[in-house]
């Protein structure tokens, strides 16, 4: 505001901030609320705004120069944004020198690209929105070097696998600001804002195989081809009513993709149920991660001694490699936990559970009541309970492990006979309810679609002749 001298002393003059950094909240909070976090990002792209369009890139927001008075954000210590302006332009990136904070930096100012424009900012932002929503930076490392490797060549996870209740649009405007090409980015801060702040619809995402994927699965059996892409097209489905059951206000979205496998790579489907040309698998061989970005295939591929075990593969919709779960030999029925980091699964009588990190297996529960009857598919629920189902019925057991104890069903009479063989119960309403499908004889066409409240024991029919 102000410069001069007294006394022999230079002095200049700035506002008067009272509040603390964001580096200080959220060393304090470490995830901020959603709504906090999303306003925050807007203030400092309203500021940021402002600066772009009067010439001036920041090139360093990070928490630390994110002031917090009285609530309000104010951007702060444009300091290397000034340096390079007044102290010889662009002469300080020529060499190859990158000016910021690694964890912020978009991949062009870490490489020291000569011209840095808004959409670096909006990145570092982006970046920052990130932390407050997950707790962490996209890209950490033990070094700078790591960090920058990260920063250049991977992508950050999903928000909504750490923090599932942040709002779709919110999650992708975000991640679009990361993205690696300035292109693709927004075009200015204000956009961003305005993104973060509308109610986002979800991105439909569609994956196509290279020529030499495409061309790879023509040796597999043509049933399990296609029960592959009708399980992957009623998951994907399914998740996308899920979601806007979660938020009424959003419209109905669905996709559907195509998986290729490899001739090497014949699904894991179980027991397979015949009524006259009719076949279906028992036990479903694919499962699809709460965010819709993973998928886990229980499959049988030839081991070192020319066996083929059944093991869990998972793979990004992205990327068509796919990669063993260790822990896994001898799965089936494999399904999320509602973080997306940790996957349920069935080996023979026993429930397990392993981390998509790498960590080793653990098991739930292995009960002589259900050994013997195989459970052909569970639902992990938001409150940490599992619920499965075998021939016997319905089942519960605490995700932490523990004795499984039968759900009481007031009208055992729809569950009788052949009905008993329910099919892919999942937990819904918050878990209040189980959602499933029987068949009322050997015949696959007379399959019903129920629901069972899990406080009253009552089931009710939602759809005949459905799956």
């Amino acid at each position: 505001l102000d410069s001069g001298a007294a006394d022999g002393l230079l002095y200049y003059v700035m506002p008067l901030v009272t509040g603390e950094t964001l580096r200080t909240r959220l060393e304090r909070e470490r995830q901020l609320p959603i709504a906090d976090a999303l306003r925050i990002a807007r203030e400092a792209a309203s500021a940021l705004d402002y600066a772009h369009r009067q010439g001036v890139i920041h090139r360093d927001i990070k928490p630390e120069n994110i002031l917090l008075h009285d609530g309000q954000a104010i951007v702060a210590d444009f300091g290397i944004a000034l340096a390079v302006q007044t102290a010889g332009g662009q002469r300080m990136t020529q060499t190859g020198l990158s000016l910021g904070t690694p964890q912020y930096m978009s991949p062009e100012q870490a490489m020291g690209e000569r011209t840095i424009d808004a959409r670096s900012d909006i990145y570092a932002l982006g970046a920052v929105t990130y932390e407050m929503l997950t707790g962490d930076a996209p890209f950490t490392g033990s070094s700078v070097q790591a960090i920058v490797a990260r920063v250049l060549t991977e992508k950050p996870q999903s928000i909504s696998t750490v923090r599932d209740t942040v709002p779709v649009g919110a999650e992708q405007a975000v991640l679009r600001a990361l993205s690696k090409l300035p292109a693709d980015r927004f075009a200015n801060a204000k956009d961003f804002s305005d993104a973060l702040e509308r109610d986002g619809q979800p991105t439909v995402v569609r994956t196509g195989a290279s020529p030499a994927a495409s061309r790879a699965p023509r040796a597999l059996v043509a049933t399990s081809a296609l029960l592959a892409i009708a399980t992957v097209v009623a998951g994907v489905a399914g998740f996308g009513w899920w979601r806007a059951t979660q938020r009424s206000a959003a419209p109905l979205a669905s996709a559907q993709f195509v998986v290729p496998l490899r001739d090497s790579v014949p699904l894991a489907l179980g027991a397979i149920e015949r009524a006259g040309s009719a076949a279906r698998p028992s036990v479903p061989a694919i499962a699809i991660s709460p965010d819709g970005q993973t998928i886990v295939v229980a499959a049988r591929m030839v081991d070192a001694s020319g066996e083929r075990p059944s093991r869990l593969y998972r793979r990004r919709v992205t990327d068509e490699r796919l990669q063993p779960i260790p822990g896994t030999d001898s799965a089936s029925a494999p399904f999320f936990a509602p973080s997306g980091r940790e996957i349920g699964f069935f080996v023979r009588g026993s429930l397990r559970s392993v981390s998509l990190t790498g960590d080793s297996a653990r098991r739930i529960a292995e009960d002589s009541t259900f050994n013997g009857r195989l459970a052909n598919s569970g639902s992990w629920g938001a409150d940490g309970t599992i619920v499965f189902a075998n021939e016997v019925g319905f089942w519960e057991v605490p995700a932490t492990g523990g004795q499984p104890r039968r759900l009481r069903v007031a009208d055992d009479d729809s569950l009788s006979g052949t009905a008993k063989v329910v099919r892919a119960p999942q937990l819904i309403s918050g878990g209040a309810r189980l959602l499933y499908h029987a068949p009322r004889t050997r015949d696959p066409r007379s399959s019903v679609l129920r629901l069972l409240n899990r406080k009253t024991g009552k089931i009710s029919t939602v759809l005949e002749q459905a799956s």
